[in-house]
């Protein structure tokens, strides 16, 4: 391909995301390196802001998504030995950085989602010494963290996922415990969710997935001795655990592989060969777009690595099938000036969120959050961001979010931004 190959400047291990940066919403290449972080065009020229150095050798790919909810995305990295994170802002300055104590390393990537729902991105990290640490956009400590249950014992990649239904993601992740491979899930606040950790036999080498299954979000994971998988209240599914050929070697992936609209788990063995194991579910494949926190279906969450809970453009802005709000209706128009009139129809109280997001995905304003009775109510929005600054000219999505018979449902309407 014109342009390619790029020299990554290391003779280390190279890691790869993409992700979206600046005003014009272009896919770039992030490429950690060494200590050196590297910003890549799709046409291979390297970014006018060059290469990042940072204090040690990154261990993982870099996490991207708007970590401070200003409307640019950001990638979170962390460095081996000495243990540190660090948030990079897209033109390579670092925004916030935390070093752990001496003793502490990491060689798995950090993972982000909004835990609190408060519009910005939670910094999910493991070590290889068995912390989790959950931080805020500045690298502080949230309270009742980190965790360390696991005496010691080594941890994988950690995802976010809203598995109880609660509308605020949990974190899982995976450990070597004393009896053998754990899954362990915790709330924001620090506590448990219900169920949870649970234990299988063997050795473990990958992450948890989460994805649906039998009509809620299902914890997925392999170890050496086979795979596993409990529904959102940490019981075992029925058929499960599954027998693989050879040992779990990696975190498995969640799909639907055949075309079928049927729900496939495959997961990848080592033996005399490596094989690939598929697992039907005989589920229905669920991508609801009012759901899209229900599922972490593979490493790295999405085929770009980027390690955020949807973040990506496609997983925050995606519209309704007709039929499927169940009496959620959102209707738009222009009213003075730049400004928009929002009608809001719920069918049932309850947990509501209407929120305005850019071409890119990324959320500019959110504009109710709040418990609400059923009926119909009007929302303004002035066209202007959380902070209070003008938007760009342009188009615009609104978003209503809304719990409907114990489900989240989605409406979404276009709006356009004049001068």
């Amino acid at each position: 391909m014109p342009g390619f190959p790029v020299y990554a400047l290391a003779t280390t291990n190279v890691y790869v995301s993409l992700g979206r940066f600046g005003p014009n919403n272009r896919l770039d290449i992030v490429a950690t390196a060494g200590p050196r972080i590297l910003k890549v065009r799709g046409d291979g020229v390297l970014d006018p802001a060059g290469a990042i150095l940072l204090g040690g050798a990154i261990a993982a790919p870099a996490a991207i998504g708007d970590v401070d909810h200003d409307g640019d995305n950001e990638y979170v990295v962390v460095t081996a030995n000495p243990a540190a994170v660090a948030v990079i802002r897209p033109e390579n300055t670092v925004q916030a950085s935390r070093q752990l104590a001496i003793g502490k390393t990491f060689s798995a990537p950090v993972a982000l989602a909004d835990l609190d729902l408060n519009g910005n991105l939670e910094i999910i990290a493991a070590t290889d010494q068995g912390d989790v640490y959950l931080l805020h956009p500045d690298c502080t400590d949230l309270t009742g963290w980190p965790k360390s249950v696991s005496a010691g014992s080594k941890l994988n990649s950690p995802i976010a996922a809203d598995v109880s239904g609660t509308s605020a993601p949990e974190v899982f992740w995976a450990e070597q415990g004393a009896g053998g491979a754990e899954v362990q899930g915790y709330f924001v606040t620090g506590t448990a969710v219900t169920g949870f950790p649970k234990a299988g036999t063997g050795t473990l080498y990958g992450s948890p997935i989460v994805d649906y299954m039998v009509g809620s979000p299902e914890v997925f994971f392999a170890t050496t001795d086979g795979g596993y998988s409990w529904n959102n209240l940490g019981v075992l599914n029925e058929g499960w655990p599954k027998a693989l050929t050879g040992a779990g070697d990696v975190t498995p992936a969640s799909g639907d592989v055949d075309n079928d609209g049927l729900l496939d788990v495959v997961f990848l063995t080592y033996g005399s060969t490596h094989s690939l194991n598929l697992i039907q579910t005989h589920a229905p494949l669920i991508r609801t777009p009012g759901l899209v926190t229900h599922w972490w279906s593979m490493y790295g969450y999405n085929p770009e690595r980027q390690f955020c809970l949807a973040c990506s453009p496609l997983d925050q802005v995606t519209g309704v099938a007709p039929g499927a709000n169940e009496g959620l209706r959102l209707d738009a128009a222009p009213s003075v000036g730049r400004a928009f009139a929002f009608t809001l129809e719920l069918p049932a109280a309850g947990p509501v969120r209407l929120e305005m997001f850019d071409l890119g995905g990324r959320r500019v304003r959110t504009l109710v959050k709040d418990e609400l009775p059923a009926g119909v109510r009007s929302v303004n929005w002035d066209a202007r961001r959380d902070a209070g600054a003008p938007v760009a000219p342009g188009v615009y999505y609104a978003r209503l979010s809304a719990t409907v018979a114990g489900r989240v449902r989605q409406m979404v309407q276009r709006v356009v931004v004049l001068r």
